[in-house]
């Protein structure tokens, strides 16, 4: 019996730090991002095997309105879509419905990413005779006006020809499926976006 106790106390203990190590990473995460963010528990997910939406435990309540970049320190999420009094509905990156601004780490080759609800999304609009290298990160240009630029999304998994554009599969860079705590990034009032546009 006390084995048992000892052992139910250690794991309690374990999962303490690991949450106090997640909660410590997110922290220095946001103190070095250049804009606004709030920070929410994810408490749902959208029922359905290949969920592409999740529930988080911000709102109204919080500033938050639709279409703001929900991220972790892994990399970009999704987007508030339903903001409600005290939770949020976040559109993963995967659904197919969403569109993020995208760019190649290397080339700076510009593109729109969108879900393809395999856990994967893929980049429109690249050239095919654009160099597209596996495993290249792929990071947000900014021009969507609801992702801040230089923010990681994910890496090249695959790449062929199409008719005129190539076709470029991106494994995102967090873990969709194990979300526990994330940042949503606030709107910037004008000053703050003069200083984030400026920004190389």
């Amino acid at each position: 019996m006390q084995l048992a106790s000892a052992q139910s106390q250690l794991l309690q203990l374990s999962e303490q730090a690991a949450e106090s190590g997640r909660l410590r990473a997110l922290l220095d995460f946001k103190n070095q991002l250049p804009f606004q963010t709030v920070a929410a528990e994810v408490i749902a997910s959208s029922p359905g095997e290949n969920s592409n939406a999740i529930f988080i435990s911000k709102g109204v309540d919080a500033g938050l309105t639709s279409d703001l970049a929900v991220i972790t320190p892994e990399g970009v999420i999704g987007k508030t879509i339903a903001v409600f009094s005290h939770s949020s509905q976040v559109l993963l990156l995967t659904d197919p419905s969403s569109g993020v601004g995208i760019m190649l780490e290397k080339t700076r080759v510009q593109g729109v990413l969108k879900g393809d609800s395999r856990n994967l999304c893929l980049i429109r609009y690249i050239m095919n005779e654009e160099p597209v290298a596996f495993g290249e990160a792929v990071l947000t240009s900014g021009l969507d006006q609801i992702y801040p630029k230089g923010l990681r999304v994910g890496s090249v998994v695959g790449t062929s020809a199409g008719n005129i554009y190539k076709n470029v599969e991106v494994k995102p860079a967090a873990d969709l499926s194990r979300l526990e705590t994330v940042l949503v990034v606030l709107r910037p009032n004008s000053t703050e976006q003069q200083a984030l546009n400026a920004r190389p």
